[in-house]
């Protein structure tokens, strides 16, 4: 019998011209079709949240702004590596409502994998959602989540135990009692007690717990339960309990057990059959609801706040508000150990997805993305509600391999092999999302699994596909490994990135096939191989073609904002934007202030008028202590640098400060400086350096130093501004002073920048010092040495 005729049906991702005309249609300056394309494309729009938004990480949540490449994430299916990082300056953020009445936060770009009746799921962004009629919008909805896996840790006391007394305790005496009229939970109070503690029976359903023995030494180990419970933070009312943090950020059993000695003592099954619970406090409301949705479960809150009774004489009694929860799972029933609330439970086929309900403006804030090493790209963040993280185009190289030949090798090269890892899981994905086969014969199955046509093998990140080509993806890390078998087609990622030996051993192995490659890279400066590379092309290099893409064509293309591109423009230094967004290398290369601009705020001598700001950068083992004053102007008018002991630098910066408001770095062992000056000095204010803090430290300075508005003296702060470089790699923007280079003054200056424009918002007219009240030591001309 001959085989089935094969129908493939392919549906390429939706490009804008400038990006077809590049990837797929690249022609030479004749006019020819191009082996090799060049792109040098702005920096992609990102898919943002806000830096005090919540990601989970094995031991918690983490705010998004602390996110760092390399931190473990939680995803709906267990957890993945972050393997990019990328601030996204400052955005509108939108708060997500869903019907459980949990939310989070994201940008209007923001991609969120959606489910809606009976369809395959669709990655749309928040925007997107916001265009949905409401017919279709209020009937989405978010996946659900298996049980967040956070890692295993010691607990103080038995879980069910814990549990078990936040739900009947009463813990504000000096005698620990609860109240139960059930057996089985005696028993099981019994069981988890820690050594030579006892349950005594006190009248009625009422008992107290107790030391049989050695209460003293219980009390030295720490193993007293008592103790334990202070500790714990439950020694209070009922309307003040909540669960401790190392029982909601625990492993799986742990979360459960506390649950079901919750829900055993205070929780019942409501008429539809599902767990619910009614109390008093706020706090632990909300952590029953985090408890439950970290398990991959829903909680439903209602808060009545007019709650009471009818004394015998007919009077209201007004108690305390009530929170009441109704929590669903598929099958509930393992949230109780208690038999005849187990029994009671009945599975529900449908366990109350989380559908979105309103999408609002909610602030304009600092934001950023992630990229993460998982084939669905999603994260778990603010209530567990999973959100999906950057995606690239792989298009090309997809239809390379797809429509290739038996025996066909094509390579995807990315800087470092995590990034060849997410180019590895996205192809695999595409093919089952995009490929779809029919047969010509009536026995053929009419839509047949995709998986049917290709062989992933994730140890050694190739792809075998069903006509015989190969899909492989590699790192540029080791050139050396690059060489080896003949290669059809290839794609460097982040080509600016790599050593220019990397497409060296690329090179060749294209040579025998006549493959061609697309090399993709964001602009970065002009001392790199990728540059000189498009610039032949673009002088017109035989089999060369050179595109650039910038942010206004995603602009003409509807892919982004013009408002948010113009907004770029105002924050970011010049060239710092020419290069994110234009495609266009600086003349300056790393440095990110330009030479030209630092010659152009060179004061001939230093002020002489008194300061109304002062930066202060703390030395740190060899490094200076600065100090730089600036007048009414912005000019520097006071600068000081030295070498000395913690005591001497102390008593030194109180007698300078004085009352003019100060900056002062207060990272690590600055931290207990800055609060020794703030006892007698009242307008210090302490800075925490991090990588986000400090990028938008100096982005607020290299705009200053290009608006030529800050003005400086010649010597050490003009030394270390023209040494001072920076990078834009995969975690963001990082401004450093070269190995074996200080970076003091620029730390200084920065900090009496910011300290400047937080007290004159808008530059303001120059001063004369009839207009200036002198309160620093600092007062006539001063030209402080070294």
């Amino acid at each position: 019998m001959a085989a089935p005729a094969l129908k493939i049906q392919y549906e390429r991702p939706k490009l804008y011209p400038k990006q077809r005309e590049a990837i797929f249609d690249p022609l030479d300056y004749q006019g020819n079709p191009a082996r090799f394309s060049l792109i040098e494309a702005s920096t992609k729009a990102g898919k943002a949240q806000p830096l005090d938004s919540f990601v989970y990480t094995p031991v918690g949540p983490k705010l998004m702004g602390d996110v760092r490449t390399g931190d473990i994430v939680l995803t709906p299916a267990g957890t993945a590596p972050v393997v990019g990082v990328y601030p996204q300056g400052e955005r509108d953020i939108y708060r997500v409502t869903f019907s459980d009445g949990s939310s989070c936060e994201a940008d209007g770009e923001h991609l969120w994998e959606v489910h809606y009746h009976r369809q395959k799921p669709v990655v749309v962004t928040t925007k997107d959602l916001m265009a949905w009629p409401k017919w279709k919008f209020s009937r989405a909805w978010v996946p659900a989540i298996e049980p967040a896996q956070f890692a295993e840790c010691a607990v103080p006391l038995d879980p069910y135990l814990v549990g078990a007394l936040i739900g009947d305790g009463a813990l504000a005496g000096e005698t620990i009692r609860f109240a139960s009229d059930d057996a089985e939970i005696v028993d099981e109070i019994v069981r988890a007690l820690p050594p030579d503690h006892v349950v005594v029976k006190e009248k009625n359903h009422d008992w107290r717990i107790t030391v049989a023995g050695n209460a003293a030494q219980h009390r030295e180990d720490k193993t007293h339960i008592a103790g334990s419970l202070t500790r714990l933070g439950l020694r209070c009312l009922s309307h003040e309990k909540s669960i401790p943090w190392v029982y909601r950020y625990n492993s799986v059993d742990v979360r459960r057990a506390v649950l079901q000695g919750i829900l055993d003592t205070d929780g019942f099954v409501d008429k539809h059959g599902q767990p619910a619970i009614e109390q008093t406090s706020q706090r632990l409301a909300e952590d029953i609801t985090a408890l439950v949705q970290s398990l991959g479960g829903t909680v439903l809150t209602r808060y009545r706040e007019v709650n009471g009774y009818r004394n015998a004489d007919g009077d209201f009694v007004q108690c305390r508000p009530v929170w009441r929860q109704v929590i669903r799972f598929a099958d509930a029933s393992w949230c109780f150990r208690l038999p005849r609330k187990r029994s009671a439970v009945r599975p529900k086929a449908k366990t109350g997805n989380r559908i979105f309900e309103s999408i609002v403006f909610s602030r304009r804030t600092q934001a950023q993305c992630i990229a993460i090493d998982d084939p669905r790209h999603l994260y778990l963040t603010d209530n567990f509600i999973p959100t999906h993280n950057t995606a690239g185009c792989t298009a090309w190289l997809f239809e390379q391999a797809i429509f290739g030949k038996r025996g066909e090798n094509h390579q995807w090269i990315a800087p470092v092999y995590g990034q060849a890892k997410i180019a590895f899981r996205r192809i695999k994905r595409g093919i089952a999302a995009n490929i779809r086969q029919s047969s010509s014969l009536a026995d053929e199955p009419a839509n047949a699994s995709p998986f049917t046509f290709h062989k992933p093998n994730e140890s050694e990140l190739f792809i075998e596909l069903f006509n015989g080509s190969t899909l492989w993806f590699k790192s540029a890390e080791k050139p050396d490994n690059l060489y080896g078998e003949d290669v059809h087609s290839a794609v460097l990622d982040e080509a600016s990135r790599m050593r220019e030996e990397s497409w060296h051993a690329v090179r060749s192995t294209l040579t025998a096939t006549r493959g061609k490659a697309r090399m993709i890279g964001n602009v970065k400066g002009r001392a790199n191989w990728f540059y000189k590379m498009a610039r032949k092309a673009q002088q017109g290099s035989r089999g060369l073609s050179f595109h650039r893409i910038t942010a206004f064509d995603a602009v003409a293309a509807g892919v982004l904002d013009m408002e948010e591109i113009e907004e770029a423009r105002a924050r970011l230094p010049e060239n710092v934007f020419r290069e994110l967004y234009m495609a266009e290398a600086s003349e300056d290369d790393t440095n990110p202030f330009g030479y030209a601009h630092i010659e152009a705020c060179i004061l001939p001598v230093i002020s002489d008028e008194p300061p109304v700001v002062i930066g202060v950068d703390l030395a740190k083992s060899s490094d200076w202590t600065v100090v730089v004053a600036l007048d009414r102007s912005m000019r520097v008018c006071g600068f000081e640098r030295w070498q000395a002991p913690w005591t001497e630098t102390k008593a030194r910066l109180a007698s300078i400060i004085g009352r003019t408001p100060a900056l002062v770095d207060s990272t690590g062992v600055g931290d207990p400086v800055v609060e020794d000056l703030q006892t007698v000095l009242p307008y210090v204010e302490g800075f925490k350096f991090s990588a986000t803090s400090k990028q938008r430290l100096m982005e607020l300075l290299v705009v200053e130093v290009q608006q030529h508005r800050i003005r400086f003296p010649d010597g050490h702060i003009k030394q270390e501004l023209e040494c001072f470089e920076y990078e834009v790699t995969r975690t963001g923007t990082r401004y450093t002073a070269p190995d074996g280079y200080h970076d003091d003054c620029v730390m200084a200056l920065a900090l009496a920048a910011m300290k400047y424009r937080e007290k004159f918002p808008v530059l303001l007219h120059t001063a004369t010092p009839a207009e200036i009240i002198r309160v620093s030591p600092w007062t006539g001309a001063h030209t402080f040495g070294d």
